[in-house]
């Protein structure tokens, strides 16, 4: 899925896969941030 990413700014880089991959990491850190953190502490203070 991420394969054609690589060839869109041209053969030679893989910039736009590199920045796809960092915000797709980013958004997921955010994800497990907002939304697993805030369970574990609730069930760490019972």
């Amino acid at each position: 899925m991420a394969a054609p990413l690589v060839g869109i700014a041209g053969e030679q880089t893989a910039v736009p896969l590199a920045i796809v991959t960092t915000a797709v990491s980013v958004c997921a850190m955010g994800s497990f941030v907002a939304l697993v953190l805030p369970v574990v502490r609730a069930r760490m203070h019972h």
